[in-house]
């Protein structure tokens, strides 16, 4: 109890000497680590004092007097908000926010980030979203005439190769 305590009161001190560095990272404190020599073991990995660990945005404190590990990883991110990733930890855990009442709901059902485009599948197209608005900014030639269709079309992938290299029409 004594030492989750100590913990917690070093997280909460490291918060508020490196300013909002650490707002955003939460921990979880591993008990029973095995030590050797002023090394954790732990994660499949050996090291004193602190490592990070890479591509994961996550770092881990060695502390062997107490046979313990604070791993030390992001929060999640508030609704409308995705993480970073960049830069090493903790700065990767910095938070991007849209505005949520600017972006647009697709033709597929599937959210588009004002000033975003993104291309579909089905409708075979490229829409954009701008200040809540989705345009259809480009079709396949012929898209819409019941009278055309696309040749050697890959139906699996999205917009331009769905459209295919050829589009043939028949005249009525």
């Amino acid at each position: 109890m004594l030492l989750k305590g100590l913990t917690i009161a070093l997280v909460l001190w490291l918060s508020s000497c490196r300013g909002d560095i650490y707002a955003n990272v939460d921990y979880v404190v591993v008990p029973n680590v095995n030590v050797t020599n002023q090394y954790c073991y732990y994660n499949h990995s050996n090291f004193t004092d602190r490592m990070n660990v890479s591509g994961t945005c996550e770092e881990f404190w060695c502390y062997p007097y107490n046979h313990t590990v604070v791993r030390l990883r992001c929060k999640n991110p508030p609704p409308g908000c995705n993480l970073t990733l960049v830069g090493e930890f903790p700065h990767c855990c910095n938070h991007k926010c849209f505005n949520v009442a600017h972006n647009c709901l697709g033709s597929d059902y599937k959210l588009i980030e004002d000033g975003k485009n993104r291309s579909l599948v089905k409708p075979c197209q490229l829409e954009g979203c701008s200040g809540g608005v989705v345009t259809v900014l480009e079709r396949c030639p012929g898209a819409g005439d019941p009278n055309c269709k696309s040749s050697f079309a890959n139906e699996t992938e999205p917009y331009p190769a769905c459209c295919g290299p050829a589009t043939a029409c028949t005249r009525q």
